[in-house]
């Protein structure tokens, strides 16, 4: 499958609600419904225990 075929299944998604798409974690968790603060702090941690 090449890039564009992949965009273009990812914005299908998107426009049927199976994907979201946001600017910032905090955009993201308003739109699948979570609180903001916490899906912050949840990436936070995972990054920190992703470094070498």
């Amino acid at each position: 499958m090449d890039s564009k075929t992949e965009n273009e299944g990812f914005e299908e998604a998107i426009k049927n609600g199976t994907a979201f798409k946001a600017d910032t974690i905090e955009e993201l968790a308003e739109q699948i419904g979570i609180d903001p603060e916490v899906l912050s702090q949840t990436v936070a941690r995972y990054k920190v225990k992703q470094l070498p």
